[in-house]
Formats: structure tokens, sequence, C-alpha cells
């Protein structure tokens, strides 16, 4: 099985897919989330462990991953496991008669088809010429039908409703992650008690609600600080972080850098 090619995180309107490379361990985390649509993982070095909902799936290099649609998901390893990401947009499928968000897939299929037609994917990502869009079109729509014809079978029972009121503090999270956000606000729009709350969301996310909002916060930080023309400063509160030495330790703590150093690498390379 051929490692996919490493490319950064593309949207494209003519085709609503997200595709992009990433990792995680014991400092760079992977933040617990969800979404509509169907995400498809590909491990390209070291193991860890995929977790959704309460499914805790072992993974390594060279082995498929995927998420169903709405499910809260996160990716450990106490090492690190580096990983291509593709979210295939809802819409697109169903304009084209698949409905991968009314299915259900293994946690981690082993199909070297499979890996192959993701594989043409990235290749189509790296094309260059005008007929880059319509190869990515077919490409994705392939490898969709071929996880849907042979991985998927349906849903008996709706799925995901125990971690429903966590997917909506995590979405309030993501959505809102400058403001101050209070412990009582959060379990309020979960339709939670704060106790309940802080458990459920501890167990489903691996973290603290303080901690999972400082996540969120020093990834959002980190890509405006990478993208440069913004201060440190500026890129704190931009974030939602009032206290700028705070806002200092918690971002060394999570990447293994300081704020200042991820922005005089920007200045060094624009120099």
């Amino acid at each position: 099985m051929k490692e996919c090619a490493r490319h950064e995180i593309h949207t494209l309107t003519d085709i609503p897919v997200i595709f992009h490379h990433d990792k995680a361990g014991p400092i760079n985390h992977y933040i617990a989330n969800w979404h509509e649509n169907v995400e498809l993982l590909f491990f390209t070095e070291g193991e860890g462990r995929m977790i959704c909902g309460q499914e805790i799936t072992p993974v390594r290099a060279g082995e498929l991953g995927v998420i169903d649609s709405h499910m809260l998901h996160r990716i450990e390893s106490d090492t690190t496991i580096s990983y291509h990401c593709l979210i295939v947009d809802e819409g697109f499928c169903m304009q084209n008669g698949l409905f991968p968000s009314s299915l259900s897939f293994p946690r981690c299929i082993h199909s070297e088809v499979l890996v192959e037609k993701y594989n043409k994917v990235a290749d189509a990502f790296a094309q260059s010429d005008p007929l880059r869009i319509p190869c990515l079109r077919i490409a994705v729509l392939d490898l969709m039908l071929e996880l849907i014809t042979h991985h998927g079978s349906r849903f008996d029972v709706p799925r995901c409703s125990s971690d429903s009121p966590i997917r909506t503090a995590v979405s309030l999270i993501r959505a809102h992650y400058r403001e101050q956000l209070s412990l009582d606000r959060l379990a309020t729009e979960s339709g939670l008690s704060k106790y309940h709350f802080l458990r459920e969301f501890k167990k489903a996310t691996g973290m603290t609600p303080v901690a999972y909002i400082n996540a969120v916060r020093v990834k959002k930080a980190e890509r405006l600080l990478r993208a440069g023309g913004i201060s440190v400063a500026r890129t704190a509160e931009a974030c939602g972080f009032q206290n700028h030495s705070y806002f200092s330790r918690v971002f060394f703590r999570l990447t293994g850098a300081l704020p200042s150093e991820i922005a005089a690498v920007k200045h060094s390379r624009q120099s």
C-alpha cells in the first residue's frame, strides 16, 4: 500500500471536500470533534487509537479508519501518529445518489482496493491542469461508491443519541471560542446539570471543558501565527485569551513552542 502524498488543507467550492495531513501525540492533540459528514483517515506513520464515542480502535500506519457522520471522535497516541484526513460533504454524495450518513462503517478497514482509491483522490488533489476538478470529483465518487457498496451497513436504531448534549457543547465552543464561555452556559445549552455535564464532557472528549476551550483557541492561534501578518498580542486577543502571559503558557504546554517562536519562524521565511 503506498502512502498518500502530503497536502495542506483544501476546501473547494466546486467539490465540497476537505483534505489535509495532520498528526496527534502527547503534545499535539487531536481535539475531539464531530461533523455531519463521513471522515476517512489514512494513517501514514506511527500507531495510536481512534476513539469514536466510547469505542476505542487501535490504529497504525497503513490502515484506513472511517468515522461515521455525527460521531464524536478523536485520535490519540502515546508517541506520534500521522495521518491524512478526507471529509466528503454529504450533499455532494446525495446529489450523486449516495447516502453515507444513513450507513455505519467498520472503524478500521483493511482493503487494498479502498486505499488505492483513497490515493487516487490524493493524486487528483496534486494535479494542476484544467481537468483537476472533474478528475477529483470522479475519484471521490469512486472512493465513496467502494466504501458504501462493500463496507456500509444500515442502522437499526438512531446513533449517537447519548453524545448529543456533548456534541452541542463542542459545537458551541468551536463557534464561540473567542467569547468567555462559562461552565454554567455550556451545561445549560447542553441540557445537563453542571456536575453531569462535567463528567460526560470529560468522558466523551478526554478533556475538561476548560482544557478543551484552551485547546481550540491554541489551534486557532497557531494557524493565525503561521499565516503571519498579526502580532502575538493581537493573536491572543483574537482567540479569546485576555491574559497574554497565560496565553503563552497554555500555547507552550499544548504545542511545545512559544507563540513568539512560531511568529519568528514565519517572519524569517518571509524575509
